[in-house]
């Protein structure tokens, strides 16, 4: 990698910053508006990241896919497991691993604090951004999510 001038190193600075005050004050917005329900924000993350699954996942698949450390990650897991919104299995390959996915229960709380959070979400992006801004935000968070694939 080349190395980078002052200014690139200020600009990823702030842009860092800024990303990481907006997913803060957003999730806060979204929180207070209710559209999880009683249901905590990092339990629906699970809930939806199960949901949009092809098939289980391990411990593993799903901590790249939320935002929690592996020992929050295990607690809640078990305590979902407890609450009936998800099963556990044993993998079939890796005896050592379990494989969650969604019970009935736990697809149908997704599918309805989905719906509300979907247009918390959209209503939060559209009243600040453009269609075309919104679609730039897209395309650029998800080429970072690629990067080092």
């Amino acid at each position: 990698m080349e190395k980078l001038s002052r200014n690139q190193l200020g600009a990823a600075s702030n842009t860092w910053e800024s990303f990481l005050r907006v997913y803060s004050r957003l999730n806060r917005e979204f929180i207070a508006d209710g559209s999880f329900g009683d249901l905590p924000m990092r339990e629906y993350d699970i809930l939806y990241a199960l949901s949009r699954a092809a098939d289980s996942l391990t411990q593993s698949e799903l901590l790249d896919k939320v935002v929690l450390s592996q020992p929050a990650l295990s607690r809640m897991l078990k305590r979902m497991e407890e609450q009936g919104l998800i099963e556990r299995c044993r993998h079939g390959v890796d005896g050592r691993a379990s494989l969650f996915s969604l019970t009935q229960a736990g697809r149908e709380i997704q599918r309805v604090v989905g719906r509300a959070h979907g247009v918390a979400v959209a209503e939060r992006l559209h009243s600040r951004l453009s269609d075309e801004e919104v679609d730039q935000l897209g395309t650029l968070c998800r080429k970072l999510l690629t990067v080092g694939d």
